[in-house]
């Protein structure tokens, strides 16, 4: 007992020490820069990390090069090895709000913070302070050649977090599998993100964290894809602890992102002015063929959901399509 008690006071320390060395580097003025890719199978490859001087507002318009070591996959299937590689800074990117919502200690921080790094953070930290509300982190991940920066906000209340974050670009419900209660709260926050109808226009994916502890689960899986398949929404179990499937939920959100903005571009494309000119029409007969055409659309969707309830069930996992 004595000698686990050691190891496990070590693990802490160790876990201290790295996240200290990683939150000081902000201070340097440099940030980190995430690089993946995804393969034709929809793997997520991580591309390793770079170091780059933080934009500011005397350089956001200058593009340069900077040489960084960072984590480089090799060819082989045998583990990466470090090397240097050269980043452009970009002159701009975009910027997405991401809100992380979930009951305490279901491990918000922890996943925010390996969202940060590739490096292993350890295990869990359950320090007092560490889940604060509201507080905010960011990172910037370079995906497929295109930049962007995710900003991850974390709330414990839906309803402040309607109230502060409704224009999110991202909304992210997490649940302990080891915890029915935080499913039942993450339940909730789905319905009433559903009801705004932000599924629509918006990345919803529902996260079953703590696989590490499956021998204590109590929600199975099949009830967090019910459930994300019941409000239309992606789903991802993960393990912060052991740092599983971390990166693919992270390159997931901002793929989400960007597949619901190019959805929303192309749907607003459709309606535009021609569009709306041709709906000018009010005539009696005008408008008893669109209540025809509205009526015949709702009966489609309604069969289509019947019959593709099992197609809809194995897409929810696929966070790379919509």
């Amino acid at each position: 007992m004595g000698i686990l008690r050691m190891n496990k006071d070590k693990i802490k320390i160790g876990t201290w020490i790295v996240r200290a060395l990683y939150e000081a580097v902000p201070q340097t003025g440099v940030c980190r820069l995430r690089q993946f890719s995804i393969t034709s199978r929809g793997g997520v490859v991580n591309r390793g990390d770079s170091l780059r001087p933080r934009r500011s507002a005397s350089n956001t318009s200058v593009t340069s090069t900077v040489s960084s070591c960072s984590r480089v996959p090799s060819t082989g299937s045998g583990p990466s090895t470090p090397g240097c590689s050269k980043v452009a800074t970009p002159t701009s990117s975009p910027q997405y709000r991401v809100v992380m919502l979930g009951a305490l200690g279901v491990g918000k921080s922890t996943l925010i913070t390996q969202f940060m790094t590739s490096e292993y953070m350890c295990a869990y930290d359950d320090s007092p302070g560490n889940d604060e509300n509201g507080a905010e982190r960011g990172v910037s991940v370079l995906l497929e050649g295109e930049e962007a920066e995710l900003v991850f906000i974390r709330l414990q209340d839906i309803t402040q977090a309607i109230a502060r974050e409704g224009h999110a670009d991202g909304w992210v419900v997490v649940y302990s599998i080891s915890d029915r209660e935080s499913f039942q709260e993450a339940s909730t926050a789905l319905g009433k993100i559903w009801s705004l109808g932000h599924v629509t226009h918006r990345a919803v994916i529902l996260v079953a964290n703590k696989t590490d502890l499956e021998r204590t689960r109590v929600v199975p899986i099949t009830e967090g894809r019910t459930l994300a398949v019941t409000y239309e929404c992606k789903f991802i179990e993960v393990s912060a602890g052991f740092d599983h499937n971390v990166d693919e939920l992270l390159v997931g959100i901002l793929t989400q992102i960007r597949l619901k903005q190019q959805a929303q571009q192309q749907t607003e494309g459709e309606t535009g002015p021609a569009s709306t000119a041709a709906g000018s029409d009010t005539s009696p007969t005008s408008t008893t063929s669109k209540l025809r055409h509205k009526n015949s659309f709702r009966v489609k969707g309604i069969l289509n959901k019947l019959l593709n309830k099992d197609r809809k069930t194995k897409s929810c996992e696929n966070l790379h399509v919509l």
